[in-house]
This record gives C-alpha cells, structure tokens and sequence, in this order.
C-alpha cells in the first residue's frame, strides 16, 4: 500500500508540476500561474495543502504523458475541450493492489480548478484519497 500511495501523490505532483499545457485541447494560457493543491486521505490527520508558482510555456508538455512514463500508470480514457479535461487512469506498483483515479480539469481563461479522486483496495476495504487544486494565472513570466 506505500508504494501506491506514494505513486498517487507523485501523480498529483506530477500533474500540477508539468505545467497542465496539452496538445490538441485543453490548454493553459502561458504565463506564471499560482497552484494550490490540497490532498485528503484517511491516513492523513488533516488536509494536506501547498502552493507553487511556475512558469507555463506554450510548449508544456501533455501531464497525462509525464505520468504514465514510468510505465506505473496508464491513462485509460480521456476526454478534452479547449476548456475541459476529464481522465480515468489505473497505477500499479509491484506487491501492491492497483490504484484507480479519476479527474477533471476545467479552465476559465485566467483561472483553473481541478479534481482527482483515487481508490485502492486494501485489506478488503477501498482507500479513497481526493486532491483539489486551484490555479491562477498572475501575469506574464518573469
């Protein structure tokens, strides 16, 4: 069960840290945008939340491709728009039950919310954890 939990966050992480751009559809404005990622669990005592500030280019890469690279997690379907992103993925780790998560992303110019739910069987129970995250864009790079 660790190392799935450990892939799950690695995938928010993952997801928010590339830069949220894709090819094809639903795509983010360049510029510096503010992240802000909040993480709950029944294993966590409370919500975990941070923010980051990055640079978004128009040459980001496709998230959904950064987390399947390490061959852990596949994307198993996906839906976009030009302000819409829903996806189902499934992540496995040797030893441990696989992960299922789901997710949307919707994008109101200057602005993004998003959510990913994920769920992993363990000790004949399933673990839900859930991750929400704001973003806004605050200008032109640095």
């Amino acid at each position: 069960m660790r190392g799935i939990c450990r892939t799950s966050v690695a995938c928010t992480a993952i997801l928010l840290a590339s830069g949220t751009a894709f090819a094809g559809g639903f795509k983010l404005k360049p510029g510096k945008w503010q992240f802000i990622t909040t993480t709950k669990a029944p294993m966590m005592a409370e919500p975990q939340s941070k923010t980051d500030t990055r640079c978004i280019t128009e040459k980001e890469g496709d998230p959904l491709a950064e987390m399947t690279k390490s061959d852990k997690c596949k994307v198993t379907h996906r839906t976009e728009t030009a302000d819409s992103l829903k996806w189902e993925m499934e992540c496995t780790e040797k030893g441990s039950p696989p992960m299922k998560a789901h997710g949307k992303m919707i994008s109101k110019g200057d602005s993004v919310d998003g959510t990913m739910e994920m769920t992993m069987p363990v000790a004949g129970h399933e673990l839900n954890m859930g991750t929400t995250w704001k973003g806004k864009r605050l200008g032109a790079c640095d």
